[in-house]
């Protein structure tokens, strides 16, 4: 997949995928869930309101939703957004309302959880070239 393809990809979307994003609603009192941000995963953290209901989406749909997550798990590390990784993200924020693209700034506490989560191995290391998002999304995928 490379960065055309991941245009193609965000802007073929399914409409019923498209419609268990927008059926999503903020929740102010969502809480960290604890069964998919676990410290090995590599999706980050994530709110229990964001968690799309089971059945709900078609694997592309939650192929997308993955990404993001590992996508935003970059901004919440403070690392940026270049090439597939920008190109996924400003093309998923034209095509999805997601109510994670809400939650790029970690309160305290939430900051406190991320930096207890163990990135894995090949994900962000200071001393390697910064792996690619596809990289990132192959080994989420594989």
């Amino acid at each position: 997949m490379d960065s055309h393809d991941i245009h193609d990809f965000v802007k073929q979307l399914l409409p019923s995928d498209k419609a268990v994003f927008a059926a999503q609603k903020l929740d102010p009192h969502a809480q960290i869930d604890p069964k998919v941000s676990s410290p090995e995963s590599p999706l980050g953290l994530v709110w229990s309101d964001e968690v799309p209901r089971r059945g709900g989406l078609s694997n592309e749909g939650w192929r997308l939703w993955k990404m993001l997550l590992v996508v935003r798990r970059q901004i919440h590390g403070g690392y940026p957004l270049t090439g597939e990784a920008r190109r996924l993200w400003n093309d998923a924020k034209e095509t999805v309302k997601w109510i994670g693209f809400s939650r790029l700034t970690l309160t305290p506490e939430e900051q406190a959880i991320y930096d207890k989560m163990k990135p894995p191995k090949s994900l962000f290391h200071p001393q390697q070239k910064q792996p690619t998002v596809l990289d990132l999304f192959k080994e989420l995928i594989n």
